[in-house]
């Protein structure tokens, strides 16, 4: 493991990135979004209702949120789906909302060993919290960032979307009364 390093840092941000970077974060970014709307859409789903009414009537809280509201959705309609597939999935979406936080958050810088994403939020890790006084916002961190670690986080993110697919056809709901048999 490397011996971290501190170091004050100070100039201007740029947002002239490499195409090929550029191209990944725009990936990340729509990924994101497309898995954020597949959440909600199957909040919507077992609520019965529709897209434009579920927009009115839900908000849209983080999306681990919207996948806790999910699960409890799901139990509620006593229904029945692959929780170890469920709790996966809600583990790397934390780890992966983190990194997608990150790179459209934070600001972009061109040094010398490459390309850095500043880190203005959170808290510092255990093994620097006794080099560094101060929240992360006046102390802030760089993290080197290249081509392939975005294209990574983009991979992390389609496995998501895959997985996300996978949970919704293992959901079984209890089957309802028959419209036919009065009771």
């Amino acid at each position: 493991m490397k011996t971290p390093f501190i170091e004050r840092v100070s100039g201007a941000a740029d947002f002239k990135l490499p195409a090929s970077m550029s191209r990944e974060i725009g990936r990340i970014i729509v990924h994101w979004a497309y898995f954020e709307q597949c959440v909600q859409q199957m909040n919507w789903q077992t609520l019965d209702i529709t897209p434009a009414a579920g927009r009115l009537a839900l908000r849209e809280p983080r999306v681990e949120n919207r996948l806790e509201m999910l699960h409890d959705l799901v139990k509620l309609r006593e229904g029945e789906w692959d929780d170890k597939l469920y709790r996966s999935i809600l583990t790397r979406t934390k780890l992966a909302t983190a990194k997608r936080d990150l790179i459209a958050h934070g600001l972009w810088a061109k040094r010398d060993e490459g390309w850095y994403v500043e880190l203005t939020r959170g808290v510092w890790p255990k093994n620097l919290r006794q080099l560094v006084t101060g929240s992360r916002k006046v102390t802030t961190q760089l993290i080197p960032m290249d081509t392939d670690k975005l294209r990574e986080a983009t991979n992390e993110i389609a496995s998501l979307i895959e997985d996300l697919g996978k949970l919704r056809e293992s959901a079984l709901a209890k089957p309802g009364p028959s419209p036919h048999i009065h009771r």
